[in-house]
């Protein structure tokens, strides 16, 4: 999403080139959706999900040719936290309670696209926690993240590739 004052927060421009200029690929992780919730923007969980269509679509189109298209793992984020110590300073009413709420439907519409594309999924919240601000993962949650996706890697890639 684009920010009306924060010129280059949108990552989506930026996809495509970022695909095109790491090629070849074997895999590619997506993880959207808690600044996406985001009072400004007005959109529900199942928008947001929706959306990630469209990064399916641009890997499958973005395959340079005679190369195999990568694994693509969709990742939904870890549940945002209002009763977290820093939260309302550091979100400054950017997530009021019903965004919170639906926060955690995030989780549930995320599965259901890569289901419906057939490609990855992880779930960040069964192994991360937010910290004091309560929207990004504490330290520790960090290794545990890292090996949730080490093993959903790693069990998606050919063995050419993993030996």
């Amino acid at each position: 999403m684009d920010y009306e004052d924060r010129p280059g927060h949108n990552g989506r421009p930026y996809f495509v080139p970022c695909l095109l200029s790491h090629q070849p690929l074997d895999v590619v992780v997506v993880m959207l959706g808690s600044n996406d919730l985001k009072a400004c923007f007005g959109r529900t969980p199942t928008d947001i999900a929706e959306a990630l269509h469209g990064y399916v679509d641009d890997v499958a189109a973005n395959v340079v040719e005679g190369g195999r298209a990568p694994a693509i793992v969709l990742v939904s984020p870890v549940r945002i936290d209002d009763t977290a110590a820093w939260f309302d300073e550091v979100t400054a009413g950017d997530f009021d309670p019903e965004i919170v709420a639906r926060s955690r439907h995030l989780t549930d519409e995320t599965r259901r696209v890569a289901t419906e594309r057939g490609v990855l999924y992880a779930d960040a919240a069964r192994v991360a926690r937010v910290g004091a601000d309560g929207l990004h993962f504490t330290v520790d949650s960090h290794p545990r993240f890292a090996e949730l996706l080490a093993g959903i890697i790693s069990e998606a890639l050919p063995a050419s590739v993993t030996s």
